[in-house]
């Protein structure tokens, strides 16, 4: 692809790009997928079975992804070498799919990692994110605490300071997770026999926008440097009303992306480029644009907005 994507048909929701950034997955209720590094990028329909409606849960590998099907409840990986679709799970709980590194969540009506129920003092979880060997998910009785879990074991709780600000759990790295709110590890894991004394996390402020409308942080990990890219609400911007912004943690000016209609920015680098971000996202309407931006683009001060 140029430094600009958008794909041939409308359905473009809920992009995912692949470890390396080369394929890209998209589409509701359609498992949409495109090589990015082809000229123009080339695009798949997996359908695994005949007739089905087709969630696309994410990249379980660096090659391969997983789709859910809704019509059975199942749950089919796919391989970029052959995109032939391959039975993975029977019988998925339905809805809030996450996938990384060799694990897998599903959750509603009940929480499974790895297809083990996942349950914090015997409540289920609901929602949650998968990020290498890292799970995070939340407990809505303790105002939407959430519970982190390493390799399936019980790590530590995150008490929110502002329960509509974490609506959603993010990514996890470098310690790191991005709600709406940034969320960082503090001390190390207690010893399993005692998880309800739990190491607590402590959640950062770190709000790209004086005006405080960003949408949920994406981090993302470079050579040990940690990134965010957030979806924000632009007042400069009449036509779609938003923008992306990225910078590194703790970095004031920020790379600007106007006119990007990003419900959420998901984010990958380029190996092929490794100074660069592949940035995807889709807007209310399902309409997906894929950018590429290097890591040294110009950067701008947001106060005043740009």
């Amino acid at each position: 692809m140029q430094d600009y994507w958008t794909p041939t048909q409308p359905n473009g929701w809920y992009p995912k790009l692949s470890p390396d950034g080369r394929y890209i997955l998209y589409g509701n209720w359609a498992a949409f997928v495109a090589d990015l590094w082809a000229d123009p990028p080339t695009e798949r329909h997996v359908v695994p079975v005949s007739g089905s409606r087709e969630i696309n849960i994410g990249w379980y590998s660096d090659t391969e992804y997983l789709i859910f099907v809704e019509n059975t409840y199942e749950i089919y990986r796919v391989s970029v070498s052959d995109f032939v679709p391959h039975l993975f799970v029977s019988g998925a709980a339905w809805n809030f799919f996450d996938c990384d590194s060799g694990h897998w969540y599903g959750g509603v009506p009940q929480c499974v990692y790895d297809g083990q129920h996942m349950a914090l003092d015997g409540e289920t979880l609901y929602g949650g994110t998968v990020k290498g060997a890292h799970f995070v998910s939340m407990a809505p009785s303790r105002g939407h605490t959430f519970a982190h879990y390493i390799n399936g074991s019980y790590a530590r709780q995150y008490l929110p300071e502002n329960r509509s600000r974490v609506s959603r759990a993010g990514d996890v790295s470098m310690g790191y997770f991005g709600a709406c709110w940034l969320a960082r590890v503090e001390g190390q894991p207690p010893p399993p026999a005692i998880p309800n004394q739990a190491v607590q996390g402590v959640y950062e402020d770190a709000t790209m926008t004086p005006w405080r409308r960003d949408g949920c942080h994406t981090p993302i990990r470079v050579n040990n440097v940690l990134w965010l890219w957030a979806p924000i609400e632009d007042p400069k911007n009449p036509v779609t009303g938003t923008a992306v912004v990225g910078k590194t943690y703790g970095e004031t000016a920020v790379i600007y992306l106007p006119e990007f209609p990003a419900i959420e920015a998901n984010v990958a680098v380029d190996i092929q480029r490794p100074d660069t971000f592949l940035i995807a996202g889709n807007d209310t309407k399902g309409f997906m644009q894929v950018r590429r931006v290097r890591m040294d683009a110009p950067r701008v001060s947001l106060t005043p907005p740009p």
